[in-house]
């Protein structure tokens, strides 16, 4: 399915804010710097903005950004307020549609990383956990920007963990989603 994008009236709601419970609304006021596009920028799920603005959508309801021509706006938008406990009760039964599009890995990942998920997260009981686990052993690494681009012939993710050890949060975020 072909992404979409929609106009919105300044005010006008794009998300569902009972979606999940464990949540909470937060206003961001922001005055870009340099434009990108218009680009829009928010912490958490975007719910309205107090300019009218254009939501980009990968198909349903998955909204993936939104830009605007306000050079500074309001944002309204929800995260998550979510306790440990609640996180940890939360179990790791996900549903079919969790598990194709966010927990599916590439074939031709390194076994070494495969491997240091698993003695990383081997006794931790719960998802959350093993989610803590992974956190801790990747904050030691040096956050920079300062980097060369990998090398075109080697996963992004294990160059990282076991070359580099530092980089900026692309490297973090792929880092933190495949371990």
């Amino acid at each position: 399915e072909e992404p979409a994008e929609k106009d919105y009236e300044a005010g006008q709601t794009i998300n569902d804010t009972n979606k999940f419970l464990a949540q909470r609304a937060i206003r961001q006021d922001v005055t870009r710097l340099q434009t990108i596009k218009g680009l829009m920028f928010e912490a958490g799920t975007l719910i309205t903005v107090d300019h009218n603005f254009r939501a980009a959508w990968r198909s349903g309801n998955d909204f993936y950004g939104a830009t605007t021509d306000a050079e500074s706006y309001r944002a309204v938008s929800t995260i998550s307020a979510a306790t440990s406990d609640q996180l940890r009760g939360a179990g790791g039964e996900y549903p079919p549609e969790i598990r194709e599009r966010y927990l599916q890995l590439p074939e031709e990942l390194p076994l070494r990383v495969r491997a240091l998920a698993r003695d990383l997260t081997a006794t931790a009981p719960t998802p959350y956990d093993r989610a803590l686990a992974i956190e801790k052993y990747l904050r030691p690494y040096l956050y920079t920007l300062d980097l060369y681009a990998p090398p075109s012939n080697r996963d992004v993710v294990d160059y990282f963990l076991f070359d580099l050890q530092r980089g900026y949060c692309d490297y973090y975020a792929t880092s933190m989603v495949v371990l």
